[in-house]
Protein backbone atom coordinates (compact mmCIF):
# COMPACT_ATOMS: atom_id res chain seq x y z
CA UNK A 1 0.00 0.00 0.00
CA UNK A 2 1.24 3.46 -0.87
CA UNK A 3 1.92 6.09 1.78
CA UNK A 4 -0.84 8.64 2.38
CA UNK A 5 0.09 12.32 2.43
CA UNK A 6 -1.93 14.12 5.11
CA UNK A 7 -2.31 17.78 5.90
CA UNK A 8 -4.92 19.58 7.97
CA UNK A 9 -5.93 22.70 6.05
CA UNK A 10 -6.74 25.98 7.78
CA UNK A 11 -10.34 27.11 8.02
CA UNK A 12 -11.75 28.83 4.96
CA UNK A 13 -12.84 32.15 6.49
CA UNK A 14 -15.08 34.93 5.33
CA UNK A 15 -13.41 37.38 2.92
CA UNK A 16 -12.03 39.80 5.53
CA UNK A 17 -9.83 37.01 6.90
CA UNK A 18 -9.04 35.55 3.50
CA UNK A 19 -5.84 37.58 2.96
CA UNK A 20 -3.97 35.79 5.74
CA UNK A 21 -5.41 32.50 4.50
CA UNK A 22 -3.99 33.11 1.01
CA UNK A 23 -0.65 34.27 2.43
CA UNK A 24 -0.32 30.96 4.25
CA UNK A 25 -1.01 29.11 0.99
CA UNK A 26 1.55 31.25 -0.84
CA UNK A 27 4.10 30.37 1.83
CA UNK A 28 3.51 26.70 1.06
CA UNK A 29 3.84 27.40 -2.70
CA UNK A 30 0.34 26.14 -3.36
CA UNK A 31 1.17 22.49 -2.82
CA UNK A 32 1.27 19.92 -0.09
CA UNK A 33 3.51 16.90 -0.52
CA UNK A 34 3.81 17.59 -4.22
CA UNK A 35 0.07 18.03 -4.83
CA UNK A 36 -0.52 21.46 -6.44
CA UNK A 37 -3.84 23.16 -5.77
CA UNK A 38 -5.59 26.53 -6.00
CA UNK A 39 -8.20 28.08 -3.72
CA UNK A 40 -10.39 30.46 -5.74
CA UNK A 41 -13.07 32.84 -4.49
CA UNK A 42 -15.97 33.45 -6.87
CA UNK A 43 -17.29 36.99 -6.37
CA UNK A 44 -20.35 38.59 -7.96
CA UNK A 45 -21.69 42.05 -7.10
CA UNK A 46 -19.01 42.42 -4.39
CA UNK A 47 -20.28 39.32 -2.57
CA UNK A 48 -18.59 35.96 -2.29
CA UNK A 49 -20.86 33.44 -4.00
CA UNK A 50 -18.62 30.37 -3.77
CA UNK A 51 -15.12 29.08 -3.15
CA UNK A 52 -13.49 26.55 -5.45
CA UNK A 53 -10.65 24.21 -4.68
CA UNK A 54 -8.74 23.07 -7.76
CA UNK A 55 -6.41 20.10 -7.31
CA UNK A 56 -4.03 18.96 -10.08
CA UNK A 57 -4.20 15.16 -10.26
CA UNK A 58 -2.44 14.27 -13.51
CA UNK A 59 -2.09 10.54 -13.95
CA UNK A 60 -5.11 9.65 -11.81
CA UNK A 61 -8.43 8.30 -12.99
CA UNK A 62 -11.84 9.63 -11.87
CA UNK A 63 -12.61 6.23 -10.31
CA UNK A 64 -9.61 6.66 -7.96
CA UNK A 65 -10.92 9.93 -6.43
CA UNK A 66 -13.45 10.37 -3.61
CA UNK A 67 -14.67 13.71 -2.23
CA UNK A 68 -16.52 13.75 1.11
CA UNK A 69 -17.79 16.23 3.64
CA UNK A 70 -17.48 14.92 7.19
CA UNK A 71 -18.77 17.34 9.84
CA UNK A 72 -16.94 20.62 9.06
CA UNK A 73 -14.24 19.04 6.95
CA UNK A 74 -13.92 18.58 3.20
CA UNK A 75 -11.86 15.47 2.49
CA UNK A 76 -10.32 14.49 -0.82
CA UNK A 77 -9.08 10.90 -1.06
CA UNK A 78 -7.07 9.60 -3.99
CA UNK A 79 -6.23 5.89 -3.95
CA UNK A 80 -3.93 4.88 -6.80
CA UNK A 81 -5.08 1.53 -8.12
CA UNK A 82 -2.43 -0.88 -9.28
CA UNK A 83 -2.69 -1.79 -12.93
CA UNK A 84 -1.41 -5.02 -14.38
CA UNK A 85 0.29 -4.27 -17.63
CA UNK A 86 1.22 -6.72 -20.32
CA UNK A 87 4.26 -4.66 -21.26
CA UNK A 88 6.99 -3.88 -18.74
CA UNK A 89 7.87 -0.20 -18.76
CA UNK A 90 11.14 1.30 -17.61
CA UNK A 91 11.02 4.99 -16.77
CA UNK A 92 13.90 7.24 -17.81
CA UNK A 93 12.30 9.99 -15.71
CA UNK A 94 9.19 9.67 -13.58
CA UNK A 95 7.60 13.00 -12.64
CA UNK A 96 3.98 11.90 -12.15
CA UNK A 97 3.03 10.59 -8.74
CA UNK A 98 1.49 7.17 -8.29
CA UNK A 99 0.71 7.31 -4.61
CA UNK A 100 -2.39 7.67 -2.51
CA UNK A 101 -3.26 11.16 -1.31
CA UNK A 102 -5.50 12.55 1.41
CA UNK A 103 -6.23 16.28 1.60
CA UNK A 104 -8.36 17.89 4.33
CA UNK A 105 -9.89 21.36 4.31
CA UNK A 106 -11.67 22.69 7.40
CA UNK A 107 -14.79 24.56 6.32
CA UNK A 108 -16.38 27.53 8.03
CA UNK A 109 -20.14 27.63 8.51
CA UNK A 110 -20.61 29.97 5.55
CA UNK A 111 -20.87 27.12 3.01
CA UNK A 112 -23.98 25.15 2.09
CA UNK A 113 -22.63 21.62 2.51
CA UNK A 114 -25.63 20.08 0.73
CA UNK A 115 -24.73 21.93 -2.49
CA UNK A 116 -21.00 21.13 -2.70
CA UNK A 117 -20.21 19.61 -6.09
CA UNK A 118 -17.08 18.33 -7.77
CA UNK A 119 -15.93 17.60 -11.30
CA UNK A 120 -12.84 15.97 -12.77
CA UNK A 121 -11.64 16.71 -16.27
CA UNK A 122 -8.22 16.62 -17.93
CA UNK A 123 -6.44 15.82 -14.65
CA UNK A 124 -7.99 18.73 -12.70
CA UNK A 125 -10.37 18.12 -9.79
CA UNK A 126 -12.62 21.11 -9.08
CA UNK A 127 -14.66 21.23 -5.87
CA UNK A 128 -17.24 24.03 -5.86
CA UNK A 129 -18.50 25.14 -2.44
CA UNK A 130 -21.37 27.66 -2.70
CA UNK A 131 -21.94 30.13 0.11
CA UNK A 132 -25.19 29.53 1.96
CA UNK A 133 -27.70 32.28 1.25
CA UNK A 134 -28.68 32.19 4.94
CA UNK A 135 -25.11 32.99 5.98
CA UNK A 136 -24.79 36.11 3.80
CA UNK A 137 -26.64 39.05 5.24
CA UNK A 138 -26.13 42.71 4.48
CA UNK A 139 -26.44 44.96 7.51
CA UNK A 140 -27.94 48.40 6.99
CA UNK A 141 -26.02 51.25 8.57
CA UNK A 142 -28.25 53.67 10.43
Amino acid sequence: MNAIAQYKRPTVFVPSFFDSFLTEFDDMFGKENGVPYNVVQCVKDNQVKATQIEVALAGYDKSEIKVRVVDDELRIFVEKLEKKEEITRQYLHKGLSERSIQLKFTLSGMYDKTKIKSSFENGLLIVNMPVSEEKVKDINIE
